[in-house]
């Protein structure tokens, strides 16, 4: 019926003897996304008969081996199927990333919630009319976060800090990103400033690396330098004085920061 499909058996003859026993099934997969492109439904919701969510779950990279010959992707870009690629290749619904933050000014309480984890869909539908944005990576700094007239604090995800490029409405915002110093505490700030270059960090500089280095520790873990082009001036002689002495794994965690510091700080902003 796929003459494509036929065509990659005769150039991969072994993948019919190995998998005989389901091709069937494989071809009800691929007739069902010929039917249906981009059906936009979670994979335990395709109705497609003798065929379950584990087969499909199972067979993915042989389902796409096939597919990728027959219909268009709904996103051609997507160059692996772990992290739910499968499902962003061809429209299909998986689970979202979920943004926790903390609304910091109660004038802008959501029906009296103030803290709250939503996928990051409909977290970008939210549009907040807050006028500052704190991005923090320790869970419980971002629980202790004092209230701020027209302020939110979020939870960040480390190295993917990327989802929140898509997020436009923070473009009106003012961004303060606050992570560990350490090479990828200095790496995801970069990475964010990409996006947003107005972003700005707090206690990620010089001075802070002076005054807490004796607070620091050693992590087992060797990490890789790595080049940065969005530091500013402080924060990359902090991030230089990281790489000085072999000190590629030392950090100071920000819950190292003693905290009436931090209060103090916010207070004045």
């Amino acid at each position: 019926k796929f003459s494509q499909v036929y065509e990659l058996l005769i150039e991969k003859p072994m993948l019919l003897l190995e998998h005989a026993a389901i091709w069937d099934m494989l071809l009800a997969v691929c007739d069902f996304f010929v039917n249906h492109p981009y059906p936009k439904c979670y994979i335990r919701e395709l109705g497609i008969e003798g065929v379950d969510t584990k087969f499909i779950e199972k067979h993915r990279q042989l389902i796409d081996m096939c597919l990728s010959r027959i219909v268009v992707p709904v996103d051609s870009s997507v160059s692996s199927l772990s992290d739910y690629g499968f499902e962003k290749k061809y429209g299909l619904k998986y689970p979202q990333t979920m943004v926790h933050f903390r609304i910091l000014d109660s004038k802008l309480y959501i029906n009296g919630l103030e803290d709250m984890s939503l996928p990051l869909e409909t977290f970008n539908r939210v549009n907040i009319p807050c006028k500052r944005v704190f991005i923090v990576e320790n869970k419980i700094t971002m629980l202790s976060f004092p209230p701020l007239s027209d302020s939110i604090v979020i939870f960040g995800h480390g190295y993917r800090i990327g989802m929140f490029k898509e997020i436009r409405w923070l473009d009106q915002m003012e961004i303060i990103y606050w992570g560990d110093i350490d090479i990828d505490g200095f790496a995801i700030l970069s990475q964010l400033r990409r996006y947003f270059s107005h972003a700005v960090s707090i206690f990620m500089d010089d001075v802070t690396f002076e005054q807490y280095y004796h607070l620091g520790v050693d992590e087992p873990t060797q990490k890789t330098f790595k080049v940065l082009e969005f530091l500013n001036k402080d924060e990359y002689s902090a991030y230089q004085k990281l790489l000085q002495d072999g000190k590629n794994s030392y950090r100071i965690e920000q819950e190292r920061i003693p905290f009436n510091k931090v209060l103090a700080y916010l207070e004045n902003m």
